[in-house]
């Protein structure tokens, strides 16, 4: 009887389950919600479906209309829209916003590298670069390489596909940029080595 007895308190202590809500869970689905929307807005961009983009980007904004990665993103949709004013304002407005917004300053600067801006894409690249906790870094010297090589500065852009390379050993198009350079410059030997 005992026994039925401290289970039927285990039973009932059990079912009294009580919530809070507080700031720091409010908060942190404001920013899960916030990361969501921005993550669709991109994933429709990347389908060519603005409109959706649109939408759940103006929804990342109503969340926060101080983010950063949700103006970046605009900065996107409106650079594929060909509105090149508007993709221009709302790329300097991220990085006013948030300086370390590494993704939002490499979406920039790949915009200005269209524009053929060599020489700005050029900055931004390279400001990017200095996030050594970026996950795409090799990919950040690779243009800055290329921004090198339309500059006519071909001795640095060697040194940025060698910095590639020293993030990422098998990157090929690092591989193959540095042998063709190398080879056009006379250096057989060193462009056979990364051949």
């Amino acid at each position: 009887m005992k026994f039925y007895l401290i289970g039927l308190v285990v039973l009932l202590l059990s079912g009294c389950v009580t919530t809070t809500d507080s700031a720091f869970t409010r908060k942190a689905d404001k920013d899960k919600a916030l990361q969501n929307y921005i993550q669709l807005g991109l994933a429709y961009i990347q389908r060519s479906d603005f409109e959706r983009a649109r939408v759940n980007l103006n929804r990342a904004l109503e969340i926060d209309d101080e983010s950063s990665e949700a103006y970046a993103a605009f900065g996107l949709l409106y650079q594929q829209e060909s509105e090149n004013v508007l993709a221009e304002e709302h790329f300097t407005k991220a990085i006013v916003l948030d300086g370390k917004n590494t993704r939002g300053r490499t979406f920039y600067a790949a915009f200005l590298y269209r524009l053929e801006r060599f020489d700005e894409s050029l900055e931004q690249f390279q400001l990017a670069g200095k996030d050594t906790g970026y996950n795409g870094r090799a990919i950040i010297f690779i243009n800055i390489a290329r921004c090198h090589l339309k500059l006519g500065q071909n001795d640095l852009a060697v040194k940025a596909y060698e910095k590639t390379l020293a993030l990422d050993r098998t990157q090929p198009q690092a591989l193959i940029g540095i042998t063709q350079l190398l080879i056009q410059e006379g250096q057989y030997l060193k462009g056979q080595q990364y051949y």
